[in-house]
Order: structure tokens, then sequence, then C-alpha cells
């Protein structure tokens, strides 16, 4: 637990007093802000735990202060089930809409996603209120719904263009499918693991109801590239997770996407 933990915030470089800490906090981010802290400490820090996370790892202080608003008002960092707040962020999204018509607005939201979860985490694992296997099946799960969302969002934004994918034998639909390697694929994902995944479709064809028509593959293929673009790509806000692709067939060499007939 203790190598877990100093993957996500670091052996603190020196200490300073409580008092001054909080000063400089204060100062940096506001009083409205400082008040929501202070509300935050007296809240969970019964054991002084908060204060000591607070002053020893910068990577929870800068969560902290970047959702401070959420933790006053609605966060529980005691919740043993993020797993469906993975869940409710999809319902969100597909309620709402407009976070899948725009690629930056998405992308903004995964990240907070991220973000708000490694918190929770650090948290919990900080304060061992949870075990490894509760911080991996976590971790597994936040890259599942954001797998996920990411597909859906790319599907329909190419989608658009070009129609959706038809299968030349049963005409049907088809989607691309996900396949989780590695850590991932044992839902055993940590604080920093990267995600090794494969993309794969069921039946060759070409896409219908567009503009123009390409065929399945190239069309799998623009919508991978696009859901490594929403979950790797590093913004003032981070990424969302590394994604790595090499373990597919030929590795680097070979297609991003391949059909099942060409796994086989």
């Amino acid at each position: 637990m203790e190598d877990l933990l100093q993957h996500s915030y670091g052996e603190p470089s020196s200490y300073m007093s409580t008092d001054t800490h909080i000063a400089l906090l204060a100062d940096r981010i506001g009083q409205a802000q400082y008040d929501a802290i202070v509300a935050l400490l007296d809240r969970s820090a019964s054991t002084g735990d908060a204060e000591r996370l607070l002053r020893g790892s910068e990577f929870f202080r800068g969560l902290v202060e970047r959702h401070i608003r959420w933790l006053a008002q609605d966060a529980d960092l005691t919740a043993t089930n993020l797993a469906g707040e993975f869940d409710t962020f999809e319902a969100r999204l597909s309620a709402e809409g407009s976070a899948l018509e725009s690629e930056v607005t998405l992308t903004s939201a995964l990240r907070v996603l991220r973000q708000r979860a490694m918190l929770h985490i650090v948290w919990r694992s900080f304060t061992s209120e949870t075990g490894l296997d509760e911080t991996l099946s976590t971790m597994s799960a936040l890259a599942d719904c954001v797998i996920r969302v990411a597909v859906r969002f790319a599907e329909a934004t190419l989608a658009k263009r070009f129609g959706y994918p038809i299968g030349e034998e049963s005409g049907k639909q088809q989607t691309l499918i996900v396949i989780g390697m590695g850590k991932l694929g044992g839902q055993e994902l940590n604080l920093s693991s990267d995600i090794d995944i494969m993309f794969a479709y069921d039946e060759a064809g070409s896409t219908q109801g567009g503009r123009s028509s390409i065929s399945n593959q190239e069309f799998f293929t623009r919508v991978a590239q696009l859901v490594i673009k929403l979950i790797d790509t590093t913004t003032h806000e981070g990424r969302v997770f590394r994604v790595d692709t090499r373990l597919r067939p030929f590795g680097d060499s070979g297609a991003l996407v391949a059909s099942y007939q060409a796994l086989e």
C-alpha cells in the first residue's frame, strides 16, 4: 500500500505547521475556498489524516483546490461504491446530450471524472478505509466507463459524416469492440497504470446513410483514433489514461483495428 500511495502523492519534501499551511492556502485561493477546506477537514479528519495529507501531498492538495466546490457541496470521500458514480456519469451524459455533441466538453468532463475519482481513491487509501482490491476495481471501473463513453461519442461523431457501418453478411449495424488486455483485462489497474487495449469489429462491410461511404475497416480505424485522442491527449486538465495498443497482432506495424476474422 505504501508504494501505491507514494506514486500518487510522493514523499513530502518538508512539513510546515498546519496553521502556516492553511494560511498560505487561504491567501492563495481566497476566503470562500479556505472555509470550504476547513469544513472538509472538520468533517473527515478526526485522526488528523486530512491535515497530514494536505501538508505532505502536493498532488492531493492540487486536487482539493481544483475541486473545492464539489468537495464542499456534493462529495462523499467515504463512499465505497464509485462504480455507481461512474454509471450515473454515463447516464447524465446520455440524458443531457450536450457533452456528447462537443469533443472539447467531453474531453474536459472525462478528465474531471478521473481527478475526482483519484481524489476519492487516494483519500480512502491514505486513511486505510480501503484495501488494494477496492482501489484496483475502482480504477478498472473508471477505465471501463471512460472507454464506453468515448466509443459512443466517436461512433456518433463519425456517423454524422459517413453513416453507420453495416455488416455485408448480416445487414446489421456494427459497433467497435474494445478488448481490455493486461491489467485492464484482469480488472487490476492501479493508480499509475496505462490501459492496454485492442480494437475489433465483427463484420466487413461499408457505411450507409452518410454523405459518403467508407469501409467498416476505415470507419472503425477513425473511431479508434478518436477514442485514443479523447482518453490519452494531455490538456491543461491532464489526461485520463495513457493508452497502449501495441499488444495487438504485429504491434505497431499491424492494423489499429481488425475484424474478428482477421484476429482468428
